[in-house]
Order: structure tokens, then sequence, then C-alpha cells
């Protein structure tokens, strides 16, 4: 007997299943001047065909979730009421890489959505994404806002932080911050009811400027921090200190300029 329970010199017949994967019946052989490597053409629930070697398909290669056809978004691809734009951009961690690709929602609005979200169909619409229920004017409020974002040096926000995420506090990543966060979104300061010049002064000012990892901050999706904290209770306490910490050396900075000036 060979690999699991086939018989030696087995060849897949047309219709044998392995998994998800179907045999179409054709088989080739490849040699080379070490030995010779019998494949065997399978088709995915998808309908592609792949020749594969028949001693994986015995040993228990049963999917095509690491096939490259099946695991691509296509431009105008639909996921749910989603459509894939064809952009995608890929997101380098400590141990891996994720690939975001970037959807269109039926409101117009774009956003890059990790793969593994979209092909697994726990995000396939725009209804927990801030940007889809503001107005016409709330979203160019929005948008002048985020443009005004004063250029505040990332390294000095990480220094008064002690190196800590105001939204993860060190729990998720032990990295350096490197992307600038609204402590308060701007998304909410674009639904009040305030002028133009009040929002983006409440929105820009220095003590909602805080620093955060880039994952972090997507990851938030335009949620308040007490929102984001109850999905992730682990991080509250360490992130609260960063951010007391951070408003008592802005504080006393402050203080300094007061005498300083008088």
């Amino acid at each position: 007997m060979g690999l699991r329970g086939f018989p030696r010199g087995y060849v897949p017949k047309r219709g044998d299943k392995f998994g998800s994967l179907t045999a179409t019946g054709n088989s080739k052989l490849r040699k080379n001047k070490w030995n010779n490597r019998y494949f065997s053409e399978v088709r995915c629930p998808h309908g592609n065909t792949r020749f594969v070697r028949t001693s994986h398909l015995k040993s228990g290669c049963s999917s095509c979730r690491k096939w490259q056809t099946c695991f691509l978004i296509k431009a105008g691809q639909k996921l749910g009421s989603l459509i894939a734009t064809g952009k995608f951009r890929i997101q380098q961690f400590r141990t891996c890489a994720s690939r975001y690709y970037e959807v269109r929602c039926p409101h117009g609005n774009t956003k890059f959505i990790q793969s593994s979200t979209l092909k697994s169909r726990s995000s396939i619409s725009c209804r927990s994404w801030e940007e889809c229920g503001l107005t016409e004017f709330q979203s160019r409020h929005r948008d002048y806002m985020r443009n005004r974002m004063p250029a505040v040096d990332l390294a000095n926000l990480s220094e008064q932080q002690n190196g800590v995420c105001v939204i993860c506090g060190n729990v998720r990543f032990q990295s350096s911050l490197n992307s600038k966060e609204h402590l308060i979104p701007v998304v909410l300061f674009a639904r009040s009811k305030w002028s133009l010049k009040e929002k983006n002064a409440r929105a820009n000012s220095p003590t909602n400027i805080f620093a955060s990892h880039f994952w972090c901050n997507n990851s938030r999706n335009g949620l308040s921090l007490r929102s984001y904290w109850k999905k992730h209770p682990q991080f509250e306490a360490s992130a609260r200190a960063a951010i007391a910490r951070a408003r008592q050396v802005r504080r006393s900075l402050i203080h300094e300029e007061f005498l300083k000036a008088a």
C-alpha cells in the first residue's frame, strides 16, 4: 500500500474527490535525471484547474486556498455590496505580511480591507463605515479637517507617551509608533453642529493628536476609543496610562511657555 491507504501506482480517475478538489482524469509524467514525478489535473470549486503532484493529493492536499488564481481579488469583483477597484497594498508586520484590497461601497466611498476578511465574507458591506453615515457637507468638513492636520513631530509625541500606543497600549505590538492619531475621531467632529472653524480647532488641537501604530490606527475604523476598548478590554489600562502621561507632559510644557512669556 502507498500513502494514506492508496495502492502503489494509483492514478486518480475522473470524478475522484480530494477534499474540495475533483480529479478531471488527465495526468502527465515529468521526468528528470533524478526521478519521475506524476501529476494529476484537479478542478477546484471556483472552476480553476491545475496539475498537482499525485503524491501530494495522496498525502492530503485537498483545497485551493494557496492557488494564486483563487486567492487574488480582481477589479470589478463583487464582495457582497462592495466592489473591488483592483488596487491593493501589502502591510508588513514583524512575522508576516497581509494584503489589503481597496473596495468601493454603494455610496462611492473607498477603503482598504484585509483580504482574509473579504474572502471569509466577514466584511462585505459598509454598514460599519463611519463615512457612509455622513451627509455631503459633513464629508467635506471631514476632508477639510484631515487635510489641515498640523505637522507635529512624531518623535516628540512618542517620547511624551513613553513609546506606548494610545490605542493598544503596546499589548498588540511592541514596535515603535509610526502614525499620528486623532484621539477623538475626525468623523465625530464632522457630525457635530459646530461651525467648520470650531470643528477644525477642536479636531486638530494639540490635545487631540497622539501617536499610535499604523495598524492600530486602521483597525480602529473611526470608532471612539471607548467603543474600541469594549471590543479589546486588554488594551485599555496601558493605553489610558499613556494618554495621561502625555497630557501631563504637555501641561508642564504649556506652563513653562507661559512663565517665559511673563
